[in-house]
C-alpha cells in the first residue's frame, strides 16, 4: 500500500492546554449517516462539560436538515463548507466517527498535520493513522459510550491532550513525505519491470 502524500506547510505547535480551560471539538467531511455524525451528537449532548462542537461540511439536503432538526444544543454549531487549514486552527480536537472501512481517512491525517490530535473509530484505515494514546484516543462504534468517554478524557486529562498534541505532526510526518510516495512508486515500477525481463 503506498499512501499519497500530502502539502501541508509545517506550523507552530499550539501552547499546551491548562486545567479548566474549554474543550472545542470539531467534525469535518460529508454529512452522511455512514460518517457516524449522529452517533457523535449524541454522545456530545451526554457530556455536561465547557465543551463546544462545531460541524463542517454539507450532505443530502433532507439529511443535513434531519440533522439541525434535532440537534437543539447551543453547544453545536453547523458551519458548512470552510478552508480546512483555517478549521484545524479553530478546534483542539477532531473526531472522525466514520462507520465504515474508511481506506485511509484523509481529515485524520490533515489534522495530525495541523497538531490536532485525533479520537477515531477504531474501523478501516483510521487505525493505521491514529494510535491509541500517542496521536490520539479509538473508540469503538460497538460500544456507544466510547466516543463520549473519549471527549471526556481528553476533556478533564491536559497531561495526556498535551502529549497526544505533541506527537500529531511527527506521528504523520511520512505519510506527508512526497520523496516517500516517489521511492516507493519507484520500487514498485523496479520491481515489476525485474520480473518482466527475459530469463
Amino acid at each position: 500500500m503506498i499512501y499519497n502524500s500530502r502539502n501541508i506547510p509545517e506550523s507552530p505547535i499550539p501552547e499546551e492546554r491548562k486545567i479548566g480551560q474549554s474543550l472545542r471539538v470539531g467534525y469535518i467531511g460529508t454529512l452522511a449517516e455512514k460518517k457516524g455524525v449522529e452517533w457523535l451528537i449524541n454522545q456530545f449532548n451526554k457530556i455536561d462539560a465547557d465543551a463546544s462542537l462545531v460541524i463542517a461540511g454539507g450532505g443530502q439536503k433532507a439529511y443535513e436538515a434531519h440533522l439541525r432538526a434535532t440537534t437543539r444544543n447551543p453547544k453545536i454549531s453547523f458551519v458548512g463548507y470552510v478552508d480546512p487549514a483555517e478549521f484545524y486552527k479553530q478546534i483542539d480536537v477532531l473526531v472522525v466517527p466514520s462507520l465504515w472501512q474508511e481506506p485511509l481517512g484523509m481529515v485524520a491525517i490533515e489534522a495530525l498535520a495541523y497538531h490536532v490530535p485525533v479520537i477515531a473509530n477504531a474501523i478501516g484505515g483510521l487505525q493505521e493513522t491514529v494510535l491509541h494514546d500517542y496521536n490520539g484516543l479509538l473508540c469503538r462504534h460497538e460500544e456507544q459510550d466510547s466516543l463520549g468517554q473519549a471527549i471526556q478524557r481528553i476533556l478533564q486529562d491536559v497531561d495526556l491532550y498535551n502529549h497526544l498534541m505533541k506527537n500529531a505532526r511527527a506521528s504523520v510526518s511520512l505519510i506527508l513525505s512526497q520523496k516517500r510516495m516517489i521511492d516507493e512508486y519507484l520500487e514498485v515500477l523496479y520491481g515489476v519491470h525485474q520480473s518482466t525481463e527475459p530469463k
